[in-house]
């Protein structure tokens, strides 16, 4: 039961895709945007998103990368963030936006998202995007 009242006012933080968000740092609206969302009751701080799909290409190591955030409120809506792949080595960008790639695509992506909450805890959430839909896979 103590366990159960923890996790009713921890933090837990999801990514999406939402169609019509306007990018920070855009200036046009993109078709499908990444997402997070925090459904705790309470703020999750220092929001990070593990770099994903690394592979080496003829261009180099190519990285895809979905930006965080410092805070996440408790049961905030969806809060647009930027996403994009890149050259590691160079910096030169692949795709602006991966909100189109993870949501029409033939390859499932495992998705680390890592944030606190306001008492320090540590957390993660492990999302599925991509092939199949997105799905929380775990979180702690």
């Amino acid at each position: 039961m103590v366990r159960a009242n923890e996790i009713a006012v921890l933090p837990l933080v999801l990514a999406g895709i939402e169609q019509g968000h306007l990018l920070p740092g855009s200036r046009a609206i993109t078709d499908w945007s990444v997402v997070l969302r925090n459904i705790g009751k309470s703020p999750a701080l220092f929001v990070e998103v593990e770099e994903f799909n690394i592979e080496n290409t003829e261009l180099g190591k190519e990285v895809w990368r979905i930006e965080g955030k410092d805070v996440i409120e408790g049961e905030q809506q969806a809060t647009p963030v930027e996403s994009f792949a890149y050259v590691a080595d160079s910096g030169t960008r692949l795709a602006d936006s991966l909100g189109p790639l993870l949501r029409d695509t033939a390859q499932a992506y495992r998705i680390r998202i890592l944030y606190e909450d306001i008492a320090g805890g540590k957390h993660e959430s492990l999302m599925q995007m991509g092939k199949g839909g997105i799905r929380l896979l775990s979180h702690r």
